[in-house]
């Protein structure tokens, strides 16, 4: 019984997810959604936006900050709960990059703690993973295979690229993009 109901509840949350995904392979600016009502309309990248509009997150807590070049680097939260890599080649010149908690995940069916990475609209020309670290207590009523990596638009909708990664050993789930949103 307690197989199924865990089954069932995982289940739940999975579709629950699935409910503010846009997949994609590499999340890339070109392929945000600009419907004219938020869910509706004519999209830039030709399909129709699908994810759950809600508030953007405020920010709270330590704004970290690094410098980062040509040559590549990484920055982490102070929780060390989101990591982000930007590899050798994604940036043509010095950028000032920032990692800001938020102070609540709006996402629905979201759990742990959400972030904005600024500058907001900065692109990549080489893909940057972005990695989140859960603990058991981001597990407590799903598996770790329900968790997933989901971003808001600039019309406040919900969306998730494919090709996400998780790493049940390390206790990570990460994704390459090619721009910052929260």
């Amino acid at each position: 019984m307690n197989k199924l109901c865990t089954f069932l509840i995982s289940l739940a949350l999975l579709i629950t997810a699935f409910s503010c995904k846009k997949e994609t392979e590499i999340l890339k600016p070109e392929q945000e959604q600009s419907p004219e009502t938020p869910g509706t309309g004519s999209p830039a990248s030709g399909t129709t936006a699908s994810g759950a509009v809600t508030p953007v997150g405020t920010p709270v807590g330590t704004l970290l900050t690094a410098v980062i070049g040509p040559a590549g680097s990484s920055i982490e939260s102070e929780d060390k709960r989101i990591r982000v890599d930007i590899p050798a080649g994604a940036l043509t010149s010095n950028q000032t990059i920032s990692v800001q908690p938020l102070d609540q995940n709006h996402c629905p069916g979201g759990t742990g703690q959400a972030f904005r990475l600024l500058p907001h609209g900065l692109t990549f020309d080489q893909p940057a993973t972005i990695s989140f670290r859960y603990g058991n207590e981001d597990l407590t009523n799903f598996a770790a295979e329900a968790l997933a990596i989901v971003y808001q638009t600039d019309k406040d909708i919900w969306e998730a690229p494919v090709g996400q990664e998780l790493d049940k050993n390390r206790k990570t789930i990460s994704v390459k993009t090619t721009h910052f949103s929260d």
